[in-house]
Parts: structure tokens; sequence; C-alpha cells
């Protein structure tokens, strides 16, 4: 498999920029396919075209390649750094715009039969993709919840909080995907790839984001009673995260085998013990519970909805926000996927 994703870096991630009408009226088209169903291929990659049109090829690739990190090169992502506000706000809009058109055509694909054994590396590979895409996203939500707080604008931080529940949900989904295929496949096509001592929390995107939530650890010990409800379906939002990697992870004999980061330890009790400190810092209020129907979770209605919120994130950081009343907000997100009920 010969493509690349395309990525800012996560500490260039635009949190707010204002942008021209003109640029404004550009982008209101492709970032509306976010939340539509039953998309054709053709239609989001010709959204995703028009914002490199709009770009340039040229300042994505003279000045943005840069030397890449283990992740990286594993997932042919290629990080790019553009020089402008508005060339980084496009490149953000261009790769969610992958990321929808990678679900639909992994779902489109599979959805009624799992991969075989010679996709089982690209699905692995393009699921990816998503899932990190789905992390950025929760990277700005949650320096734009840090923000509101700070301002005192407490309906705001809620909505960013909300935002990033939805999107974690997202991320649970990407990461099943990542494991559709069968523990023969992953064992003959993808397990010989990685190379020693790899793993997720070498991707510069999680080390970012937890760099974030540490900072945010006193915020969360001490929100106002009105962020407590986002607040505790943030922290069962992680618990999806860190439940569906342990499937995963479970799936392809994690509950027997050491990890490549440390073979000595079972894979399975590793990230039980990465999932306890994240829920630390977190500073989930009491035991995250999951819901036993969590196996009949309708998955692709929620990675759907999560990228409604991403959508009417987006528009809230290129100041669009105006023309999202007409969408599914996160709030909306959040009962649909019954989060309320599994909480209790």
């Amino acid at each position: 498999m010969t493509e690349n994703f395309y990525l800012l870096l996560p500490e260039e991630l635009p949190t707010s920029y204002n942008l021209s009408e003109s640029l404004k009226n550009k982008l209101s088209h492709p970032l509306s396919l976010l939340s539509q169903h039953s998309l054709s291929s053709c239609q989001v990659q010709q959204a995703i075209n028009s914002l490199f049109e709009i770009l340039g090829t040229e300042e994505i690739l003279s000045n943005g390649e840069l030397p890449e990190q283990v992740y990286d090169e594993y997932f042919n992502i290629r990080r790019v750094q553009p020089q402008q506000g508005v060339a980084k706000c496009l490149v953000l809009a261009a790769s969610t715009l992958s990321a929808r058109k990678l679900f639909d055509d992994i779902t489109g694909h599979y959805l009624s039969n799992p991969p075989l054994q010679s996709e089982a590396m690209e699905c692995w590979v393009k699921s990816h993709w998503v899932f990190i895409s789905l992390i950025q996203g929760l990277i700005i939500c949650c320096l734009r919840f840090e923000s509101e707080l700070q301002a005192g604008n407490l309906k705001e931080a809620g909505i960013e909080l909300e935002t990033a529940s939805a999107l974690m949900l997202g991320s649970a989904v990407a990461m099943e995907m990542a494991g559709s295929f069968s523990t023969a496949a992953y064992l003959a096509e993808v397990r010989y790839t990685m190379p020693n001592q790899f793993s997720g929390i070498m991707m510069q995107d999680h080390s970012f984001l937890i760099s974030i939530w540490r900072r945010l650890h006193p915020v969360f010990a001490s929100l106002p009673e009105q962020l407590k409800p986002q607040h505790e379906q943030f922290t069962f939002s992680y618990k999806m995260i860190a439940t569906a990697h342990k499937s995963v992870c479970e799936k392809f004999n994690g509950n027997e085998e050491g990890s490549l980061l440390s073979p000595q330890c079972k894979a399975t009790d590793m990230l039980s013990r990465f999932e306890s400190g994240r829920l630390r810092m977190l500073n989930a209020s009491r035991e995250v519970r999951m819901a036993e129907d969590w196996l009949s979770f309708d998955k692709k209605q929620s990675m759907e909805l999560s990228f409604v919120s991403f959508r009417n994130l987006l528009m809230r950081v290129f100041g669009l926000s105006e023309l999202a009343s007409s969408f599914t907000p996160a709030t909306e997100v959040v009962k649909l996927n019954s989060l309320e009920l599994m909480t209790r």
C-alpha cells in the first residue's frame, strides 16, 4: 500500500481562526458533507480536491514534509507544516474529509463481510488514519474547552466537552474497525510488520493529548456543578476507547502474550494500567462502568454522528458557527447513543 495520509502536527492544529468571507463560502460546502449520509466517494474526493486547489500543492509539499517518527512512518502518515493560518485550516478540513471518506469506504466494503487476509493490512492502516483524525479533533476540543473555561464561558466550555465525548465515541469505533479481520490474518499480515517496542504511545498526537490532560487534571477536579454531567459523559467516552482497544488486543491474543512495547507483560494488563492512569488523570468521580449492551451499540451511527460533531467543531473554529444550527449538535449525539442511560 503506497497511499499516504496528510496531517498537521498536533501543536499546529488551529483552535480559532477568522477566515475571510470568500474562504468561508468555499469551505461551507465541503464541511457540510461531513454531516450527510449516503455520500458517494466521488463527492467527497471532489470536495477534498477543491480544498487542495485553494491551498496549492506547492505550499503543502515544499514546506510541509517533516522528518518521520516511527509511528508516522509505519502508518504512512505525512506531517505537513503550512506557514499560514489559512493553510492550516484548509489542511485540517481536508484531512477530516479524507477520514470521513475512509470510514465510508471501509464500512461500505466490509459491512457484510470482514476483510480477507489479503486486505487486513489496508484495513489496519486506514482505520488508524480515521482514529488519528478524530484524535486531532479531540485535541482541538480540549484546548477550546480550556480556553472557554478560563474565560468563564461555561456554556461554550460544556459544548466543547460534549463534542470531545462524541469524537471519542467515534475513535472507539475506528479502533474496532482496525481489528475487524481474523486473528489468523493479523498474525500473518500485520503483527510481523510492526517493529520491536512499537506502541500507540509513540504517536505524537497521543503524547500531545496526554500533556493537555495532565494540565487539565486540577481543572477536572474543580469543575463547576454545571459541567459535571458533561464531564461524566467525557470520562465514559474515554472508557469506550479503552474498552475497544482492549477488545481488539484480546482478539489478537493480547490477553495471553506480551506487547511489543513490553514483552514480559500481557498486553491487555498493560492497557488496563494505562486506562486506570488516564481515568485518574481525567478525575473520573467514580468507577466508570461499561453498559451491558455495548456489543449491540450502533457503531455506524455513532461514527456518523461523530463526524457531525467534528463538522460543527470545525465551523466554530473557522467562524462558521452561525450555519451550524440546522445540524445535529453534540448533545444530540450523546442522546442518540444513549450515553445518559449507560452512565447511570
